[in-house]
């Protein structure tokens, strides 16, 4: 989240809400968010690594690589910026199977992508109902029609996998579909 302020410092100036976090205000200087940054990233791979071994350290690395090009790339290209959102969601579902040491269900993390790309989807749609969304320019090259297309495609790749799964994962299927719906 450090990376992430700092990459939108002067977005964050200009937003009514987020010009008052700590770094836009100048209650913490750029100098020391770098720094801290630095600190926190470097003790999560190392205490990952000491931890849970060297797949999860990996992981950990896909998120800040995740991280460092939504935050000072993609966050600013309309759709690439939500599949970018949307991609650190199965990762963390992903290291959950590593951790408990299973394999990854291929149709069951599928499903929760297209999943929550529609759910990322909506909130872009409703963040344009909130003052001061103007600061996020992004939105302004959102379409509502590409966007309804996105929300439906995906809810119909969740029911279609959900058919898929053959009911192994029922209960995840239906929490997906009844919180999609």
């Amino acid at each position: 989240y450090i990376i992430n302020d700092l990459a939108d410092l002067e977005y964050d100036r200009q937003h009514p809400l987020k010009r008052k976090r700590p770094i836009p205000s100048g209650r913490i200087s750029v100098k020391r968010a770098v720094a801290l940054s630095v600190l926190l990233t470097a003790s999560g791979l190392l205490t990952g690594w000491l931890f849970f071994g060297a797949k999860i350290a990996g992981l950990y690395m896909a998120f800040i690589i995740l991280n460092l090009t939504y935050s000072f790339a993609a966050k600013r290209t309309p759709y690439l910026e939500l599949v970018m959102n949307t991609i650190t969601h199965p990762l963390r579902a992903v290291m959950a199977f590593a951790l408990i040491s299973q394999p990854v269900q291929p149709l069951l993390l599928v499903a929760y992508t297209f999943f929550i790309l529609g759910l990322m989807t909506v909130r872009r749609v409703v963040e344009k109902d909130v003052s001061g969304w103007e600061a996020r320019r992004t939105l302004l090259r959102y379409s509502r029609g590409v966007m309804l297309g996105i929300k439906f495609v995906s809810l119909l790749v969740v029911v279609l996998l959900a058919a898929l799964d053959e009911h192994r994962h029922l209960p995840l299927n239906a929490v997906m579909l009844l919180i999609y719906i």
